[in-house]
């Protein structure tokens, strides 16, 4: 009966010379097989050169947004190796995760970051560089998770090149959890054209940004939503609030006629879980760590739904039909209440 999405946000490339945003930073990471650069902003910030012989097979950058880190390996000519790249506190880490043999390492650059190893070594497998940012990162907190139905595999040079919402978006809206908050933009055109513009026009490889110039490709007024305006953005189709009344999937586009999205939430100890299919909503589970009220707004064209108490529920107040008119209150107890049978 619950609602789950089974998927992992784990884009990745095969392309060398790739940039990721770091989640929780405000660093990107440049990878080669055998050289580093991060940026921060857009200054360079570290760079470095390791001792890795090619060619070079399977060689991936990946955006691990589940775990916040970055990954890069490969097979060179003297066995596989990965390294991981995270953001933790006040610590940017960079560590060789597996190696069959230690990796010699140079930096050749740094500016406004504290390492206190030597600049040239050798690491070995589980070994750290460790350099200090004197920047917090952002807290590592539960993902919001959404999904239109996809299952295809995250090869971001793929899914450039098919660009289609139900792909990228649900990446977009994972990392913009990641990331600093900024305010959203004001839409000057409709949602989705805003937001696939944006990931045309102001990203490149896995959601870095872009140094194209939006002139030079015959558009003159694009919206610019970075990653965590783009994800607020995105949650508008899912919910908003006004008026103390939350409006669930009145933003939806036609094109998104089934999908799903787990802990949303909605307030301080209060989630909702969303299935929607056939341009209508289907489930929808609320759980709340405390006692509270909540009105909520649904599609014009329902009427009707069932409600389903949480477990220790009297008997009489287990299950009951409501009907749904402009605005539903929903007094919501501790645990799950239960949603489904919307009927038109």
């Amino acid at each position: 009966m619950s609602i789950k999405i089974a998927n992992r946000f784990k884009p990745f490339t095969h392309e060398a010379g790739a940039k990721a945003p770091l989640p929780l930073s405000s660093y990107t990471l440049e990878a080669f097989p055998s050289f580093f650069r991060v940026f921060d902003e857009n200054e360079v910030v570290l760079e470095i050169n390791f001792g890795i012989q090619g060619p070079v097979d399977g060689f991936t950058l990946m955006q691990d947004i589940e775990k916040a880190k970055l990954y890069v390996y490969g097979t060179g000519a003297e066995g596989f190796f990965r390294f991981s790249l995270s953001y933790r506190e006040e610590k940017l880490t960079l560590k060789l995760d597996r190696a069959h043999k230690e990796v010699s390492y140079s930096i050749a650059k740094i500016e406004n970051l504290s390492i206190n190893c030597e600049i040239e070594g050798s690491l070995s497998a589980k070994d750290e560089l460790v350099l200090q940012t004197g920047a917090k990162a952002l807290d590592l907190l539960p993902l919001e998770r959404l999904s239109f139905g996809n299952h295809k595999k995250q090869d971001a040079t793929l899914i450039r090149r098919r660009n289609d919402p139900k792909e990228f978006l649900p990446l977009w809206f994972a990392l913009g959890q990641r990331m600093q908050k900024k305010e959203a933009p004001e839409i000057k055109e409709d949602l989705l054209t805003t937001l696939s513009r944006g990931f045309s026009l102001c990203f490149s490889d896995l959601f870095a940004k872009s140094t194209k110039k939006p002139e030079h490709l015959g558009f003159t007024d694009i919206t610019d939503a970075g990653l965590y305006e783009g994800y607020e953005l995105i949650r508008t189709m899912l919910v908003y609030e006004e008026n103390d009344t939350f409006h669930l999937l009145k933003k939806m586009p036609h094109l998104f006629h089934c999908g799903r999205v787990v802990d949303l939430k909605l307030k301080e100890g209060v989630f909702i879980d969303i299935e929607w299919s056939k341009k209508s909503i289907k489930k929808l589970h609320i759980r709340s760590q405390i006692k509270t009220s909540l009105t909520l707004s649904f599609q014009k064209s329902l009427r009707t739904c069932r409600e389903s108490s949480p477990k220790g529920a009297s008997s009489q107040a287990l299950k009951r039909v409501r009907a749904i008119d402009d605005a539903v209150i929903i007094n919501v107890k501790v645990g799950t209440t239960y949603l489904d049978r919307f009927q038109k």
